[in-house]
């Protein structure tokens, strides 16, 4: 009975309109904020990936210019280490010169102090190859003096040295190595000395 009264009354269809209404608003809304939130969401995709690419582009940008600032350092730092290593060549041969020099006058000013004073030629001659051949640490040196009258070398002043052999105190022109060195004004250097 009451149901019935209900549709006699259109209560009840009235109230299925309200709902149906206030489901259809409710729709309506509901799709109103789905399409919002896909914008929303493909806005939001779109802006990451910008930001991505942009981050990625910077990225790439700052290695690059680290890569060429590494590269810049190295290529310097390699030119100032070939220049370094010219200049301490340069010093190591102004050294050896420096060395060689210092060694030459130390022999030409030990030279000059025995030479100092008179004396007889012989004892002049003995003082001069001791002290060259101290100097040049030569095992053994011998100063021959050039006797015109007899075209022959005279045997003046020695170190280690005396007769042995072939070797004579006095060597005419051209005979043995000293002679021929001598007669061909050019110096003749023993290689293979015989120990005895």
């Amino acid at each position: 009975l009451a149901a019935q009264q209900l549709l006699i009354t259109n209560r009840g269809k009235n109230f299925m309109d309200k709902v149906r209404k206030a489901v259809t608003e409710i729709k309506i809304v509901e799709e109103a904020l789905l399409v919002k939130r896909k914008k929303k969401s493909v806005d939001t995709v779109i802006s990451t990936s910008v930001t991505i690419f942009i981050g990625s582009v910077i990225e790439i940008a700052i290695l690059i210019l680290l890569l060429k600032f590494i590269r810049d350092t190295f290529a310097e730092q390699k030119l100032t280490e070939n220049s370094v290593s010219l200049a301490n060549q340069k010093l190591r041969e102004i050294s050896e010169e420096n060395a060689t020099k210092n060694w030459i006058l130390t022999g030409s000013a030990s030279l000059d102090k025995i030479m100092r004073g008179e004396m007889d030629v012989n004892v002049l001659a003995t003082k001069i190859i001791n002290e060259l051949a101290k100097h040049v640490e030569a095992q053994v040196a011998a100063i021959y003096m050039m006797d015109d009258a007899n075209q022959s070398l005279k045997l003046v002043g020695s170190y280690a040295f005396n007769f042995r052999k072939s070797n004579n105190n006095l060597i005419p022109l051209g005979d043995g190595m000293i002679g021929q060195a001598v007669l061909e004004k050019k110096p003749i250097v023993f290689q293979q000395i015989p120990p005895d």
